[in-house]
């Protein structure tokens, strides 16, 4: 614990940490002390001395934001002396700055200017000298860089370098040609984050998405969810109107802390896009026209009537999206269950999530994450396998290069492919495609081997111990180099790097999962994590990298064949009557089709009607062909969605749908992190909320739904779903909440150490080790 010593600041006696420096003691106390070149997230700089305060027995006054408080110090902030001072900087900072604040991006929104008015300088004593004007640098497609507005101040060299972990930005020249831009005018290590935008204090600096759009004061913001990956950042998104202008972040809100990246912080010009569909479209003679929300809904309802009644409930099916939010989800799979009467539902979390689900549930009984994405920042090691997060999930992929040069992780690194995180990685694994199992295998013998395995967490938490053994004896390390191409050697340190790191978390991606032995490789991942009691503790664990916004979501509210809201399954009769009861139905006991199983069902002719509900089916399924030709043989197809996308193309019926900004509900994260989503601006044209699409639908099929905001959705859900039941709309308000959240008074579970989900006295750790498929 660091030492306390008393200060002094402006009168005031105060106690403060030995090393603190004073500018961090004088905010904690809420004293005002000006600053330009500090921002708190970043190394102490001192560069612009704006921040300059007496201390009594130093001759010159002194930077506040590098100073360290020490005993007894006696600190005066706002003398007359220190005022006129400051004022001076100021006045000398604005010699030859551009006087342009009325046309200025960043005009009512700068530090600088701020700064001058709180310091009184109505005029400058200096004079104003008028420079040849320096052309703006448009080097990035992104972002302007006005050299004759930068301040020097340094803030975007240090977050591109300290944060990001990139160093696309750095200083050049000298004296009186200092300037910060990019080594040669090369983008190369740039990322496009839009960091240094975020953190630059005046109109050097400015977006040209956004530029010129509105005033500060013009424009109103709502905090939601980013809608791309399954990081789950927060953000605020500024709007005028009807018009999302830009996209801001707070650096104490989310998992993400104000970070983001490309797509998080530019990728919002489709909400406002031309091409959006505004309208319901109805096929006929091979076009579209377009109709009411009333023709539309009535036309698929009669036709969904004509099918169910001549070909059976099971002849429909139903994708849902990990674009949309739980509500949306859990009425999709509600519709199909109780108003067609089928178990006929997937996501597409089928092609990549379904194999981490069913090992994860298989082993430790937990169908997610084990823990947070904040612990990858302070887990001693971490193997990534099957993704390259650095631009699939760019904030996992940050704290994974944070916590290898911070902290001084090691970083285990399988991939055959050379990638950003390959430099950061103390041990590269480049196995030959196809052939993780066999290398995940090999690592599990090296530690079985050479007695590295963790004993007493295997005799109290796991079973199954000696089968695993007996299956991984050919898995020397000589066959695995000749299976992997890994050399022996590097396969020793790898094992023993993990087994021998006090904490440790594995992340893998769709890489993983994607293929035959996809349920077979993630079982393998755990295996290592069990042998080495690698669970039940922060910082331990496994985390999936689910590639939609709410892909973990989507599962969890039961767009599942198999499973039920809440991951209770269909062949559950205790459920199935609890369910049966809150909607007044019989729901079919049966497991339903997936969505390779609703594919062939369609090309079979097995299939007559298929409702997919924002996926682009034609795009992401692994075979183009097959599925294109499927579809078409369908007798009905519905495509709810934002664009006409290839999918759409194909459609009977097309339903124009809202987007992220035009709608309220909830997105669940990779972490298991439920978080609201706000609706910022209304629905483009005619489009409509996916939750009250799905309502008139199942109202038009005489089943009342007549919920009138998604909150009243998830008091059903959470009434019917345990890991959900402490987990409410007046909850979120105030903070992100994880489940398992068993009740009003439950905080949820960032990472898990004992029961909590099947039954709640059982540790989530007693795993299962399983041999794997070979």
């Amino acid at each position: 614990m660091q030492e306390q010593v008393t200060i002094q600041i402006d009168g005031l006696r105060v106690q403060a940490k030995r090393g603190r420096t004073i500018l961090d003691v004088a905010r904690t106390y809420g004293i005002y002390i000006p600053t330009l070149c500090y921002y708190p997230e970043l190394t102490m700089f001192g560069a612009c001395r704006v921040c300059l305060v007496e201390v009594e027995g130093f001759r010159r006054p002194m930077a506040a934001c590098t100073t360290q408080v020490t005993p007894d110090m006696v600190i005066r902030t706002d003398t007359p002396e220190i005022k006129n001072l400051r004022k001076t900087i100021v006045e000398l900072m604005l010699l030859h700055h551009p006087l342009d604040c009325l046309t200025c991006d960043r005009g009512g929104n700068c530090e600088l200017q701020k700064l001058a008015f709180n310091l009184g300088v109505t005029e400058n004593r200096f004079g104003h000298q008028t420079e040849e004007s320096i052309p703006a640098d448009n080097t990035n497609l992104l972002i302007q860089r006005d050299f004759a507005k930068c301040m020097m101040c340094g803030r975007c060299v240090r977050v591109c370098d300290e944060v990001r972990n990139v160093g696309a930005l750095g200083f050049f020249h000298r004296g009186l040609d200092l300037e910060i831009g990019y080594p040669h005018h090369n983008l190369a290590n740039c990322e496009f984050c839009g960091q240094c935008l975020s953190v630059c204090p005046t109109g050097a600096l400015i977006s040209k998405l956004s530029a010129f759009e509105a005033r500060p004061w013009q424009l109103e913001e709502e905090k939601t969810i980013c809608p791309y990956c399954g990081c789950g950042c927060t953000f605020r998104l500024a709007y005028k109107g009807d018009k999302v202008v830009k996209v801001t972040t707070q650096d104490d809100e989310g998992t993400n802390r104000g970070l983001l990246c490309v797509k998080g912080r530019f990728g919002y010009d489709f909400i406002n896009s031309p091409e959006r569909l505004t309208s319901p479209l109805i096929k006929e003679n091979g076009s579209f026209r377009e109709v009411s929300w009333d023709t539309a809904v009535e036309h698929i309802a009669q036709k969904l009537k004509d099918i169910k009644k001549n070909k059976g409930a099971q002849a429909i099916g139903g994708i849902a999206s990990g674009h949309c939010t739980n509500e949306e989800n859990y009425l999709f799979e509600k519709l199909f269950r109780a108003v067609l009467g089928t178990n006929n539902i997937d996501t597409y979390a089928r092609m990549e999530h379904a194999p981490s689900l069913s090992a994860l549930t298989r082993s430790l009984g937990i169908p997610a994450a084990t823990n947070s994405l904040e612990e990858i920042r302070e887990a001693d090691t971490l193997l990534v396998i099957g993704s390259n997060p650095t631009t699939s999930h760019i904030l996992a992929g940050l704290y994974i290069k944070q916590a290898v040069r911070n902290l001084g992780s090691k970083l285990i690194l399988i991939d055959p492919c050379s990638t950003k995180l390959a430099s950061f990685a103390n041990c590269w694994l480049r196995p030959q495609p196809g052939t993780d199992l066999a290398l995940l295998c090999g690592l599990a013998h090296i530690i079985l081997a050479e007695g590295w395995e963790d004993r007493n967490f295997i005799s109290d938490y796991t079973e199954g111990l000696e089968k695993l053994r007996s299956s991984l004896e050919e898995y020397t390390p000589q066959r695995v180099a000749q299976i992997t191409g890994v050399s022996p050697e590097l396969l020793r340190q790898a094992a023993e790097s993990f087994a021998s790191a006090p904490t440790g978390c594995i992340i893998f991606g769709a890489g993983v999962t994607r293929g035959l032995s996809g349920t077979d490789n993630v079982q393998a991942l755990l295996n290592l994590l069990l042998l080495t009691g690698k669970l039940g503790r922060k910082n331990c664990g496994i985390i999936p990298l689910c590639t939609s916004c709410n892909l973990q979501g989507a599962c969890d509210m039961g767009a599942l064949p198999d499973f039920l809201p809440g991951y209770q399954p269909t062949t559950d009769e205790a459920a199935r009557a609890k369910f049966n009861r809150r909607w007044g139905v019989t729901l079919p006991d049966a497991p339903g089709l997936s969505v390779p199983q609703m594919v062939e069902a369609a090309a079979q002719g097995k299939l007559a009607a298929l409702y997919i509900m924002g996926e682009n089916l034609v795009l992401s399924y692994p075979d183009y062909s097959q599925v294109k030709e499927a579809l078409q043989k369908l007798d009905f197809l519905v495509v709810q969605d934002l664009f006409l996308t290839e999918t759409a193309k194909l459609a009977d019926v097309v339903l124009p749908a809202a987007s992220f900004a035009e709608k309220d509900g909830t997105f669940t994260n990779l972490e298991r992190r439920v978080q609201r989503l706000r609706q910022v601006i209304e629905p483009q044209g005619g489009a409509m909320a996916d939750w009250r699409i799905l309502c008139d639908l199942a109202t038009a099929l005489g089943y009342e739904m007549d919920y009138s905001h998604p909150e009243e959705v998830m008091e059903e859900i959470r009434s019917l779903a345990p890991i959900y039941r402490g987990i409410s709309y007046y909850r979120l308000a105030e903070e992100d909440l994880c489940w398992p959240c068993l009740d009003e008074a439950h905080m949820g579970k960032k990472f898990f150490t004992d029961g909590g989900f099947a039954d709640r006295q059982r540790p989530v750790v007693s795993g299962k080790i399983s041999t794997t498929g070979r």
